[in-house]
């Protein structure tokens, strides 16, 4: 009797610990964003690529290639995210709906050998619904979401291939040229469920710190079109490709950070500073190589 009375009082307890506020409805949030994306397979030649074919008297090829491959400079810009939750009366739920949007860029300068240029266009949609439990000094929330994403990215690149070829049995050399000129697009339309747990110390009463990461895979119809030009020194080439196909890509996001509360026009207001950080793995579909994209979050929160 004696341990069922202690199991009742601790569930009891347990329940007051973890009622939500009644007196809050919800909280708008507006976030400025200073990234800089990173995607591998976007290598580019700044400078020519060397063949060199080698004929022996015996009719085999020996081929040496040498190239120098660079990655493209990417820029940091800014984007932003908005939206708001709702917390369920007297319970411990909310529901959460944010937009964020982000565009940028990325080049190898222009010069006679080889350059590139890459854009890219993110917009992201995420439905959640979070579960929210005190421990102490920290507030933890474990959540599921659905996003909807929509990355929209366009590559314009231009390499030099000189092709040498020697025959051994009668010393003959030839060179040929080749001037590539290629414009690509990849469309990724995506949707899937995401799992994830945020975590907030509350050090004092008006400052904390917060963590929060989340797990995904989302479904898409990727459309990829290119378009390439093979200019050599005898002839012109001119290829189109469209390859529309379907997969399933893992996604990862992290954000680390520090917030302050305050009071605005009797409002509650929190100002938050931190790092997030995204990846979409083997996202290139063009070329072959993950996708992300990380920078610094500035954001306030308006409870209400």
């Amino acid at each position: 009797m004696h341990k069922f009375t202690l199991i009742l009082v601790f569930f009891v307890q347990f329940l007051k610990l973890n009622a939500s506020i009644c007196n809050e409805l919800g909280y708008i949030k507006s976030e400025l964003l200073f990234l800089k994306p990173f995607q591998d397979g976007l290598q580019c030649n700044c400078r020519p690529v060397e063949i060199v074919d080698v004929e022996t008297v015996e009719g085999i090829i020996d081929s040496t290639i040498k190239e120098n491959d660079r990655d493209p400079k990417y820029n940091w810009d800014f984007g932003f995210r908005l939206g708001g939750g709702y917390f369920v009366p007297c319970s411990n739920w909310q529901v959460e709906a944010f937009y964020t949007h982000f565009d940028s860029t990325a080049n190898i300068i222009k010069n006679p050998d080889g350059w590139l240029k890459w854009k890219l266009n993110l917009n992201i949609l995420d439905l959640s619904a979070k579960y929210l439990f005190h421990v102490h000094c920290f507030d933890i929330g474990v959540y599921t979401s659905l996003r909807f994403a929509d990355i929209d990215q366009k590559t314009h690149f231009e390499s030099v291939t000189s092709v040498k070829r020697i025959t051994a049995a009668d010393g003959q050399e030839s060179t040929t040229l080749q001037i590539r000129n290629k414009k690509a697009r990849q469309q990724s339309p995506m949707i899937g469920p995401l799992l994830g747990t945020s975590i907030v110390w509350k050090a004092c009463e008006n400052f904390g710190f917060c963590a929060d990461i989340s797990i995904g895979s989302l479904y898409g119809r990727f459309k990829i079109k290119e378009k390439s030009i093979d200019n050599y020194s005898n002839a012109n080439y001119l290829t189109r490709k469209k390859r529309p196909f379907s997969c399933c890509q893992a996604v990862v996001d992290s954000t680390l950070g520090a917030y302050i509360t305050t009071k605005v026009c009797k409002f509650n207001v929190a100002f938050f500073l931190g790092w997030e950080q995204h990846r979409y793995f083997n996202f290139n579909a063009i070329n072959t190589g993950d996708f992300c994209f990380d920078g610094i979050n500035f954001s306030a929160t308006v409870h209400f």
